[in-house]
């Protein structure tokens, strides 16, 4: 399934380095800590060529389009999805 995303309108400017405190690089490099990431973690994220993943809203239109022949705008994503079909 192709899926749209948006190419980037420009180059995401870099902000600031976080300084992360030492004893949490510590625990990351000897693997003894669990990251709990938001939903919006991601969101910014860019695959190869700067393209990211889609929204939401862009994956029920996606969904919905190829398997339902409409976007199905005003619904939400996991509505369009389970109104798909189920293949085994």
């Amino acid at each position: 399934m192709a899926v749209r995303t948006r190419k980037p309108k420009h180059k995401p400017k870099q902000g600031p380095a976080v300084q992360l405190p030492p004893a949490l690089v510590e625990a990351v490099k000897n693997k003894r800590v669990v990251l709990f990431l938001g939903a919006g973690a991601s969101l910014e994220a860019r695959g190869d060529g700067g393209i990211r993943a889609p929204s939401a809203d862009e994956l029920r239109a996606n969904l919905g389009q190829h398997f339902l022949g409409d976007p199905h705008d005003g619904f939400d994503l996991m509505t369009v999805a389970d109104l798909g079909p189920v293949r085994k």
